[in-house]
């Protein structure tokens, strides 16, 4: 109920004067953005992968923000794009992205920051054949690397060869891990060879062939 304290000078209205209190409407000051939370995807990357940097922020009087984006590698300023490229990377490198959020009266806010560091990106799968291409019970079989991994990082990749039947079970191998004797395989007998690409840290996509025995 909204009470009024009227006081007059006899009953002319004119004279009636309203107390309610009025409300102050100075202007508030406007206020600078939150610090940004910044996000760096992927958050665990390979030197195959570009990185993308973005920035969260909150206006308190409700505007639209924009961002400044600043990638640095230690002391060295590298872009100001959202994206860097991986190119630009590379492995055990460690990367800052940096933003600054400025509200529509151009006040900014202190800057956020977030950091990634770059890892080993596995080698590619090789290429492999079996020979010869058609055996019979009395051939060894080799399995050949026909075209190389090739790893990002630039490390030297070595090879693991398993010989394996129709029902993924592991053969034993010959001297060498490459060949496969004939004493091991019989008429109708599938054979398969994997390769597993190594770099000295981690393994790639295994490359997988396989080969029908027949008679002699």
């Amino acid at each position: 109920m909204l009470l009024l304290l009227l006081a007059c000078d006899g009953n002319d209205p004119a004279q009636w004067v309203d107390s309610t209190p009025v409300e102050d409407t100075q202007p508030t000051e406007n206020q600078p953005p939150s610090t940004p939370t910044v996000f760096i995807e992927p958050s665990v990357p390979n030197t195959t992968e570009e990185l993308r940097c973005t920035g969260d922020s909150t206006d308190p009087e409700g505007g639209e923000l924009s961002y400044a984006i600043a990638w640095t590698q230690g002391a060295e300023q590298l872009s100001s794009n959202e994206r860097l490229p991986s190119s630009q990377t590379s492995v055990s490198e460690t990367f800052t992205c940096t933003v600054i959020a400025t509200d529509p009266e151009g006040l900014a806010s202190e800057p956020g920051s977030a950091e990634v560091t770059i890892h080993n990106a596995p080698p590619s799968s090789p290429e492999i054949a079996i020979t010869p291409d058609s055996p019979t019970t009395s051939d060894t079989l080799t399995c050949s690397v026909t075209t190389e991994s090739e790893d990002p990082d630039g490390h030297d990749v070595t090879y693991d060869y398993i010989w394996l039947d129709a029902d993924s079970n592991e053969l034993e191998a010959g001297v060498q891990p490459h060949t496969l004797s004939s004493d091991l395989t019989e008429v109708g007998m599938v054979v398969a060879c994997q390769v597993n690409p190594f770099d000295n840290i981690a393994y790639g996509e295994p490359a997988i062939t396989q080969v029908t025995i027949s008679a002699d």
